[in-house]
């Protein structure tokens, strides 16, 4: 039954849809049924409201609105007028409720622009200020440079005297500022060059003449062998304890260098303390070359780890002990040449492993003559570990 119901309905909408008429663009729906003919109005009138696809047939034709007009009978709508100044152009005649406005050539200062085919565009284009290829600017350009011309010359003519010294104060106070930072300029540079100057006589090494009361270091340089050969075993007391003959012992050695090294205005209590520790180190010094002699004997000073090197370069490189590196240097032997060119410990030991053939117990007895024990216990450290 329900089924029924629903088939009836649909075929009722179906006829009244094609029952209706489709009206025309000016045509509206009769209440009949029927499609009747819009109302037309005439030139410089349109009507009220739309009418048309069968809405509309109760508009009635009225007067177009300012700035807008209607040429032709029918039912659209007026049109806006249109407006010369907004495509740069004069305007030839205005625009009235039948007729729209009549656009004549370009403003002045103004060029028409031509499109691929030919055609003109209605808007112009202004002219730059450099334009030599439009005939329509070439007289403007040539008016804008004699205008600029003109101007300039009158402003020089009128301007008065007081700017023309204030222009000239300006000029005065430029060059003067530009002198002035020349100056500052050259000044930095010199007191830079000076400062460099002063820091390279500060890096050149002193005269450090040897202490009075030391033993002469030349009987412990050894002259440099030509060939590379091992030299004959001494005895303990011939390398490192110097014979009845020269009436030297490494003891007296450590004490000239250590009496020699204390200031001068020492108190008499202080000073027997330190001659007990001189006394204490000297007997060290003496067990450690000893020791050196029995276990290095016939080794190089290549056999030096790169620890122990290291050591002794923090020893000896010191500011405080740039006389003592050239002083290990003349006790081995090396050339005075090749001294002044020594920068630490590092070189010399370079030039000892290449150019000479040193024995580890030569460089322990060459630093005994040192006022640096701590330089014979690094080597004794080196040897027994």
């Amino acid at each position: 039954m329900e089924a029924c119901l629903y088939a009836a309905l649909l075929l009722v909408c179906y006829m009244q849809v094609k029952s209706e008429a489709i009206c025309d663009e000016t045509e509206f729906l009769h209440l009949n049924g029927s499609c009747v003919a819009c109302l037309l109005c005439g030139p410089g009138m349109q009507l009220s409201e739309d009418c048309g696809f069968g809405d509309g047939g109760a508009g009635v034709c009225i007067l177009c609105e300012e700035g807008r007009f209607s040429a032709d009978t029918g039912v659209g709508p007026c049109m806006r007028c249109t407006q010369c100044d907004l495509l740069n152009r004069l305007e030839e005649t205005r625009c009235s409720p039948t007729g729209d406005a009549r656009c004549g050539q370009c403003l002045s200062g103004h060029y028409e622009l031509r499109s691929m085919t030919g055609a003109v565009e209605l808007p112009c284009v202004p002219c730059s200020s450099r334009d030599m290829i439009h005939k329509e600017c070439l007289h403007l350009t040539a008016q804008k440079a004699k205008g600029e011309t003109a101007v300039t010359m009158t402003m020089d003519l009128e301007e008065p005297k007081e700017q023309k010294g204030v222009k000239e104060n300006k000029i005065s106070m430029v060059l003067i500022s530009s002198a002035a930072a020349s100056s500052l300029f050259l000044l930095a540079l010199l007191f830079w060059a000076f400062l460099v100057s002063a820091e390279r006589f500060k890096q050149i090494p002193k005269h450090c003449p040897d202490p009075e009361g030391l033993m002469s270091a030349d009987g412990l340089q050894l002259p440099a062998p030509t060939e590379r050969t091992a030299p004959q075993p001494q005895s303990p007391a011939k390398m490192f304890l110097s014979g009845h003959e020269k009436e030297v012992h490494p003891t007296s050695i450590v004490i000239n260098v250590t009496t020699n090294i204390k200031p001068s205005g020492q108190k008499k209590d202080c000073s027997s303390q330190e001659a007990q520790q001189s006394s204490c180190s000297m007997e060290e010094m003496e067990k450690n070359l000893q020791t050196i002699w029995e276990k290095a004997q016939g080794q190089t000073i290549e056999t030096l780890d790169y620890d122990s090197v290291q050591d002794l370069s923090l020893l000896l490189d010191s500011v405080n002990n740039s006389c003592a590196l050239r002083k290990l240097g003349r006790s081995l032997g090396v050339p005075p040449q090749v001294i002044a060119h020594l920068k630490g410990f590092q070189d010399l030991f370079q030039y000892l492993c290449t150019s000479s053939y040193t024995l580890l117990p030569q460089l322990a007895q060459a630093a005994a003559l040192l006022p640096h024990p701590e330089v014979v216990a690094r080597i004794h450290r080196a040897v027994t570990t």
